[in-house]
């Protein structure tokens, strides 16, 4: 089994270099205001006009921010995504912004429209809380800009532990259809460095990619991550599969 890895909670530039150098290529940032791995929009924008690359992928995370602040940020980094564009002169290849920048949500609105706004493909994390929003994904799928789901490893093992985990996946079929022309969405597995992959869990649903946030579990201390912790979890991970 191949699954792309994708590291969240990205705060820093030497974070970002070590995992660059371990050959990561998809990268999260948390905007949400009260996550201990908040990162103030001037240091996103330093570290994207730096490290940008058409190979990787920047997926900026959000909860109940208000529309206005996530305008501003997509604005900002549509100014500028267009200066690096500018650069395909100097050798660099064609650019796309959907192709390598992308939005998160966490905190899910009765209003699924909202996160259409945007104009950049977003993911939804599903959990405990909000399993109902499935059912409601159907006719919200293309032509819109939703991208995929994420699902708590945590919370898919609850269900299955008590026998309802493909009630989900019966929910997600409708989703993972390639008829009438819609592209097949995304599936990513949410799961914690220690955690004790059940594979047979794995095999339920085509998942993507895995994501593995930052926090005092591969840390020296706060906002220090130790690289080494990281390279250890992510060999472990990988020898389980």
């Amino acid at each position: 089994m191949s699954l792309e890895i994708k590291i969240d909670g990205i705060y820093d530039e030497k974070t970002f270099n070590h995992l660059a150098a371990m050959g990561i290529l998809n990268f999260g940032f948390d905007f949400r205001p009260l996550s201990f791995n908040f990162i103030p929009q001037h240091k996103f924008q330093e570290l994207i006009n730096s490290k940008f690359s058409s190979k990787r992928r920047f997926f900026l995370h959000f909860a109940d921010e208000k529309d206005f602040m996530i305008w501003k940020i997509v604005d900002d980094l549509t100014k500028l995504y267009v200066r690096l564009k500018d650069l395909q002169e100097k050798g660099i290849e064609y650019l796309t912004m959907q192709s390598n920048f992308f939005l998160e949500f966490s905190y899910l609105k009765n209003n699924l429209d909202f996160y259409n706004q945007f104009n950049l493909p977003f993911y939804l994390y599903v959990d405990d809380t909000n399993e109902g929003v499935i059912s409601d994904l159907e006719k919200f799928h293309r032509p819109s800009h939703l991208k995929g789901i994420i699902l708590n490893y945590n919370s898919l093992m609850h269900r299955y532990d008590n026998g309802t985990v493909e009630d989900i996946k019966k929910g997600l079929l409708p989703l993972l259809s390639t008829k009438r022309g819609r592209t097949q969405i995304e599936i990513v597995l949410d799961v914690d460095w220690d955690a004790e992959i059940f594979t047979s869990l794995l095999e339920i649903f085509p998942f993507q990619r895995v994501a593995f946030k930052i926090n005092p579990k591969i840390e020296f201390s706060y906002r220090n991550v130790d690289i080494n912790r990281v390279e250890n979890h992510l060999k472990n991970f990988s020898q389980m599969l």
